[in-house]
């Protein structure tokens, strides 16, 4: 039932995604962000549900912290794939008297059973398309091409709304066209408190940083790029090279430092603390997203990047060009243009009183236009709106 005819003033709200904390990635750092500012605000209930790798496929599981989770079949792709969610999601719908459901592609899977199961029960569907699927090989295009016909066009015409990083990119996505009547967009937000401008000295001698996972799934990060360019780079000038982010790809990536040559100059991180992350990031000259594909549906990180001070590099592709405002806060490359990427590095090695500028102004333009508090202020009107009170 829907609060107008309840009386109760609480939206009631399920935020579905295939994963979520404490794995680590945008989509994931989006879902729970949402689901914790929401919660801190009166007026909202949100319930995480997320896939889990449970013994039992019949049986969802809630854990301590709040989030549900669903027993996952199988993974196909890094995908996971469950056997009953569709009707444990209708289940999970009704036990909770959900207003509405918040769900998030591209994984596969998770969205489709959510759309459904919310359209099953007569409760509206909000859907957050952080990014298009990327069809790189000729399996994965077979694959893509089977699952929108079977699942993915259908989950998006049942979608009430479906909200996207951009304007710009919902513009240029062919997986959106058919609906961009009912797109909004809502972009990431950053927690500015978090990523703030240090008061220690900048790393010596200049560090570059590259944040993401380090696996097979991530591959159009560009982190092959960001290699050649810092040799390039390094060949005439002093620098640093951080790469924060683990994966089953970090053993080539070291051993690409070692081909090379510039191992001795490339630290691997692992993955970190926020705290020492947001520390990383305010000692940088610059953090760098070479991505080369539109997979990057906008680059959290550059934002991260730009709140703690400190100017950014990214690649021309996706989502990025929203991200920069070049050449004031960074600066956009070509996607795979190793020899690009290095002559835009080298500018801010070059001139730190510059990068130093970029930096303040990017700080400026997160706080502005980025910050949690306004992503958020523009989701709770669409969830209000998409609600069961007003359908």
């Amino acid at each position: 039932m829907s609060p107008s005819t309840t009386g109760r003033s609480t939206l009631r709200v399920l935020n579905a995604a295939p994963y979520y904390w404490p794995e680590v990635g945008g989509l994931e750092n989006v879902a729970k962000q949402i689901t914790d500012r929401l919660n801190a605000r009166e007026g909202f209930e949100v319930v995480p549900v997320a896939s889990c790798s449970c013994k039992d496929v019949n049986q969802a599981h809630r854990l301590d912290g709040g989030t549900v989770h669903l027993p996952t079949l199988a993974r196909l792709f890094h995908t996971p794939v469950g056997a009953r969610w569709r009707s444990q999601l209708a289940e999970l719908i009704a036990d909770e008297d959900a207003d509405l459901v918040l769900t998030h592609t591209p994984v596969p899977g998770m969205a489709d059973a959510a759309v459904r199961a919310a359209h099953s029960q007569g409760v509206p569907s909000v859907l957050f398309h952080h990014n298009d699927l990327d069809p790189r090989h000729t399996l994965h295009r077979t694959a893509i091409a089977a699952y929108r016909w079977a699942l993915g066009e259908r989950t998006l015409a049942l979608a009430d709304r479906i909200l996207v990083t951009s304007d710009a990119y919902a513009a240029s996505s062919d997986e959106l066209a058919p609906h961009r009547g009912k797109t909004e967009a809502v972009p990431p937000g950053v927690d500015t408190d978090r990523y703030h401008p240090a008061n220690a000295a900048e790393a010596t001698p200049p560090e570059i940083v590259f944040v993401g996972r380090l696996d097979h799934t991530s591959s159009h990060k560009g982190l092959p790029v960001l290699f050649e360019a810092f040799a390039r780079l390094a060949a005439n000038h002093e620098a640093r090279l951080s790469v924060v982010g683990d994966g089953d790809r970090r053993a080539s990536y070291e051993q690409m430092t070692r081909e090379l040559g510039i191992e001795d100059r490339c630290t691997f991180h692992g993955f970190v603390a926020d705290d020492k992350l947001a520390e990383i990031y305010a000692r940088a000259r610059t953090v760098c997203l070479p991505s080369t594909t539109r997979s990057e549906g906008f680059g959290l990180v550059l934002l991260e990047g730009q709140a703690s001070g400190t100017p950014v590099v990214g690649s021309n592709v996706g989502g990025i060009p929203q991200a920069i405002e070049e050449p004031r806060t960074g600066y956009l490359v070509p996607p795979g243009d190793p020899d690009g990427l290095a002559a835009k590095l080298a500018r801010l090695i070059e001139d730190p009183q510059r990068a130093r500028e970029m930096g303040h102004a990017g700080r400026q333009r997160v706080v502005e236009r980025f910050s949690w508090d306004a992503a958020i202020e523009t989701l709770v009107e669409t969830l209000h709106l998409y609600s069961r009170s007003h359908v």
